[in-house]
């Protein structure tokens, strides 16, 4: 019985069951909870955990994959030695012992980092369009429902399920904990998408303007910060002699402008973009919490990795934070891992306009934001993969 259940592995509908839970838990990684106590869900992990070892005990796992290039996991691996090897240390030396919820992220963001280098996406790239256009579409039933789906999914992060959260100058947090979640996801799938036209040799990877437009409205309507900012990067990126002129027409009639946006400083976004207006960005410091507690975070995870430069603090510091959580757990090998990332940008990326995203997209989040969120460590490992590179399909599963 056991046997005849290991050769249905082999069977079309498993193979498109795998890839279908894949990609809900990749573009849509806050869905379903699975620990309501925490922004970064481990979905990913445990269903990557479960695939290989369905994998494993296939009896054609051996002879489909016996010649792929594995070189990567050697990578991994080495990685993994090392944040083990400083939990350890920091453990018996100094009694920092490791924050299980955090190591954990870190695992699911390797793992979606392999999943990003050797996955085909055949199916992503089939219905790239309908997933845009789902978070498009829910964005519209956030608001005309007041969140009361989102609050049925999900529970929001920061304000109590039932409030109206556009009266309080919050804008939609659609199939995400909060606005600012929403803004960074739709960044993170927009790269995605970028970089697999990319890494196809596609050299007009800017072309799709429906898909421009949903991500661009969808921004907007995060009513946040990020969004604002990302909206305004990639308008940058796409238009950039009418971005010049606009932001030198915005610099010449900034008091018109200052005047006509100060009706709406209710809304937090612009209520920023208004504060570092009419003072300076380090205003944000004192009166935004948000921003507050994110820079708090950023100078705890250097304090913490200028005084454990070696061998890292093995995981052991509770704090929000992006890559730099990476480089105060591993010290130096979280140094030269990311210091790797952002060389292969440049060398591994010919598209210069998705540079320029990309690297305001590794800024953005060396700074701040859960690196377990599996875009993150997909978009690494999609920058790193060869062009020619090739690719792993479920066809031989």
């Amino acid at each position: 019985m056991f046997d005849l259940y290991i050769k249905k592995l082999g069977n079309i509908p498993i193979r498109l069951i795998i890839c279908f839970l894949f990609t809900t838990t990749v573009f849509f990684p806050f869905i379903p909870v699975v620990i309501s106590s925490t922004d970064t869900q481990p979905t990913f992990f445990l269903l990557s955990i479960t695939t290989i070892s369905i994998f494993l005990i296939s009896p054609h796992f051996y002879s489909n994959y016996l010649k792929e290039d594995y070189s990567i996991l050697v990578y991994v691996f080495l990685i993994i030695f090392c944040s083990l090897l400083s939990i350890v240390l920091n453990s018996f030396l100094y009694g920092q012992f490791v924050i299980i919820p955090r190591y954990i992220s870190f695992l699911q963001f390797l793992a979606a980092f392999i999943f990003g280098y050797t996955n085909s996406f055949d199916f992503f790239k089939k219905y790239a369009k309908t997933i845009f256009f789902i978070y498009f579409i829910f964005t519209f039933i956030y608001f005309f429902t007041n969140g009361a789906v989102e609050n049925l999914l999900i529970r929001s992060r920061v304000f109590a399920e039932g409030q109206d959260l556009a009266s309080m100058g919050r804008g939609s947090r659609t199939l995400s904990p909060e606005p600012s979640f929403f803004a960074t996801q739709m960044f993170n799938l927009y790269l995605i998408y970028l970089l697999l036209l990319e890494k196809q040799g596609d050299l007009a990877i800017f072309n799709n303007k429906r898909i421009l437009f949903m991500v661009c409205f969808c921004l907007l309507s995060s009513l946040s910060g990020y969004g604002f900012v990302i909206f305004f990067i990639i308008l940058s990126a796409f238009f950039t002699q009418y971005f010049i002129v606009f932001l030198s027409l915005a610099i010449i009639f900034n008091s018109l402008i200052f005047e006509l946006l100060s009706d709406y400083s209710y809304l937090r976004g612009i209520g920023l973009v208004l504060k570092v207006i009419q003072n300076n960005p380090a205003i944000l410091l004192t009166t935004d919490a948000s921003f507050a507690s994110r820079f708090s975070s950023f100078f705890a995870y250097i304090d913490r990795f200028g005084n454990n430069l070696l061998i890292g603090d093995g995981f052991s510091l509770l704090q929000g934070g992006g890559f730099i959580s990476i480089l105060a757990s591993l010290g130096i090998m979280g140094v030269i891992m990311l210091l790797s990332f952002f060389i292969k940008i440049f060398t591994a990326i010919r598209n210069r306009k998705l540079k320029y995203l990309l690297v305001f997209w590794f800024f953005l989040n060396f700074f701040s934001g859960p690196i377990g969120i599996p875009a993150i460590g997909i978009i690494l490992g999609l920058i790193i993969r060869p062009v020619c590179s090739k690719e792993i399909s479920y066809a031989n599963v």
